[in-house]
């Protein structure tokens, strides 16, 4: 159950299967987790500011 939970939480957190699956299967997960946390945040991130762009670019269109 408690793998379960962390899989669903990850998935939430936009985490891939493929890396849910090397967390899962990594001996050294706490280590792993933390770089894919990283790497999650970074992508996150730019797609922030994609959205934001295109966001702009309806308003423009809508005036």
């Amino acid at each position: 159950m408690k793998q379960l939970k962390l899989i669903i939480f990850l998935k939430e957190l936009g985490f891939s299967l493929r890396n849910i699956q090397k967390i899962i299967e990594d001996p050294n997960s706490e280590k792993t987790i933390s770089l894919l946390l990283e790497d999650q945040l970074e992508e996150n991130v730019h797609e922030i500011r994609k959205l934001e762009k295109q966001n702009k670019q309806i308003s423009l269109l809508t005036k």
